[in-house]
């Protein structure tokens, strides 16, 4: 089953840390996450590291430096 697309205003405090945390500019994706679900308990941002074009294959990896340098990003994110 298919949900809704997660959706958060533009000026919403999440997306707008992200943001200012990433240095990158917020984008839709054209792809489902359970978001779609999660989001009616509370609001969802999609993040990460890797590279869409790797997911969901049998060569599907992060590289440890990426997911290196997600993890500051995440715990500022969240406290």
């Amino acid at each position: 089953r298919e949900g809704s697309p997660p959706e958060l205003p533009a000026d919403h405090w999440l997306i707008r840390q992200a943001a200012t945390l990433t240095g990158a500019a917020p984008k839709t994706a054209p792809y489902g996450t359970d978001a779609s679900q999660l989001q009616a308990l509370a609001p969802c941002l999609i993040l990460g590291p890797g590279d869409m074009n790797q997911a969901h294959r049998p060569t599907e990896r992060v590289s440890l430096s990426e997911l290196a340098a997600a993890v500051p990003v995440f715990v500022r994110l969240l406290s």
